[in-house]
């Protein structure tokens, strides 16, 4: 499961972006067009998010240092 939020982590990291300037903010909202999951055996697989179960919104908390999903996704997760 770890790797898989690395994946996640190295997706975000890795696509350029246009923002607002979120210095000093607390959270940030992101979502998640396409997503890289690598196994054990050092396999790799893209595909769209979904497909690994990874929610389609994610709360990026810098001050709790978690990836949670939002409240009202109905889905339940916090790494």
């Amino acid at each position: 499961m770890a790797t898989l939020w690395l994946g996640v982590m190295l997706v975000l990291a890795s696509s350029p972006s246009i923002a607002d300037d979120v210095i000093g903010s607390t959270e940030m909202l992101c979502t998640v067009a396409q997503a890289t999951r690598c196994y054990d055996d050092g396999d790799c697989a893209a595909g769209p998010p979904w497909r690994w179960n990874i929610p389609h919104f994610i709360v990026i908390d810098f001050e709790q240092g978690q990836l949670r999903t939002t409240k009202v996704s109905g889905e339940r997760g916090c790494r």
